[in-house]
C-alpha cells in the first residue's frame, strides 16, 4: 500500500525519477516493520548509490550502522491486521525509533545526534551494476542543500534534483568553495540579478561558469572593499 499523502506530496515528486522508483521497490519489498536491506534491491533494478543517498538526505528513509533501512513513513502507508503482522528481525534497529503522532519513524536522539542520518555517514553499499560509489552520503547531502538554497533565486530549482549537470556543478563548486560560502553568494543573486552590469545567474551551472566574473564585476562596485567572494 502506498499514501498519496507521501508519494504524490511536492518533495516525493521533486526526487528524481529513479530515486522514486528504488523507493517503490524497497517499500514493495520490506518486512512488515518498514525495513530492508537495501543493496539486493538496488542491484535487481539497477539503482544508483546516489538514488539511495538522496533518499536518506531528504528522509524518506532513516539509516543503520548494520546497513539496514527503514521506510520513516511506513505505518502511513500501511496497517497490518495483527493476525498478519511478523515482527521485523531487525529488533535492535527498531529500539532505535520511536513512533511519531503522524505515525511517522523518528529516531530516539542518543550520543548527540539529532537523527540517524546527522550522525557519520554509515550506508554500506558495496559495487553495484553503475560502478563502485566513491561519493558518501554527506556530500550529497550537500548538493541537496545547496540545490534548496536556489530556491529564492529560481522556481525552477526541484527539477535539478534529477538534472546530472546541475548535480555535477554543484558537486564541484562544493569542492572548490565551500558550502557556507556559497550559500552566502546565492543568498545575494536575486539583489545581484537586478544589478546593472552583473552577470545573471539562476543555476548551478551558470553560477560556476560566471563564478570569476560575479566576483570582478561585485569588486567594482564595492570600489575594491573586501567582500565574501
Amino acid at each position: 500500500m502506498f499514501s498519496p499523502e507521501i508519494i504524490e506530496s511536492e518533495d516525493f515528486l521533486a526526487l528524481p525519477v529513479s530515486s522514486q522508483a528504488l523507493y517503490l521497490h524497497l517499500a514493495m519489498n520490506a518486512d512488515d516493520d518498514g525495513f530492508i536491506q537495501p543493496q539486493k534491491i538496488m542491484r535487481m533494478v539497477g539503482s544508483s548509490g546516489d538514488d539511495l543517498k538522496i533518499l536518506l538526505a531528504k528522509r524518506f528513509l532513516l539509516s543503520f550502522q548494520s546497513g539496514v533501512v527503514v521506510i520513516k513513513h511506513w505505518l502511513i502507508h500501511n496497517l497490518i491486521r495483527g493476525d498478519r503482522y511478523k515482527e521485523t528481525r531487525f529488533i535492535d534497529e527498531k529500539k532505535t525509533l520511536k513512533i511519531k503522532d503522524n505515525k511517522a519513524y523518528t529516531e530516539l536522539d542518543k550520543s548527540g545526534c539529532q537523527s540517524v542520518n546527522q550522525c557519520p555517514p554509515q550506508v554500506r553499499l558495496g559495487k553495484d551494476r553503475l560502478g563502485e560509489v566513491n561519493n558518501t552520503s554527506e556530500e550529497t547531502s550537500q548538493v541537496v542543500e545547496l540545490i534548496d538554497f536556489f530556491k529564492e533565486v529560481n522556481p525552477s530549482y526541484k527539477k535539478w534534483f534529477g538534472n546530472k549537470t546541475q548535480r555535477s556543478a554543484c558537486k564541484r563548486l562544493l569542492e572548490t568553495h565551500g558550502l557556507e560560502k556559497l550559500k552566502k553568494i546565492i543568498s545575494f543573486l536575486p539583489q545581484s540579478n537586478t544589478t546593472q552590469y552583473m552577470p545573471v545567474v539562476t543555476t548551478p551551472v551558470q553560477l560556476e561558469d560566471k563564478f570569476a566574473q560575479l566576483a570582478t564585476a561585485w569588486q567594482k562596485i564595492k570600489n575594491n572593499q573586501k567582500v565574501i567572494l
